[in-house]
């Protein structure tokens, strides 16, 4: 599958910065946790973005997608 160049772009700065501003208790894809102070707690939002970190590994073979994974 070929992506456009600023596509492929956007998408790295995106992935970037989710992976740089998480905390592995507070990630950062689920701001209303973080917003209404729940403790953390594996769930459904949580599975969807390390899956899809997980699948972009498996195209990109960048390392730190999958570091990230599996320190989550």
């Amino acid at each position: 599958m070929y992506i456009n160049e600023s596509v492929a772009e956007m998408m790295n700065s995106y992935i970037d910065r989710m992976i740089t501003t998480s905390a592995l208790d507070k990630p950062i894809w689920n701001i209303e946790s973080i917003l209404e102070q729940r403790p953390p707690a594996w769930n459904y939002i949580d599975g969807l973005f390390i899956s899809g970190l997980l699948s972009l590994y498996y195209q990109t073979q960048d390392s730190k997608l999958y570091d990230f994974a599996i320190k989550f």
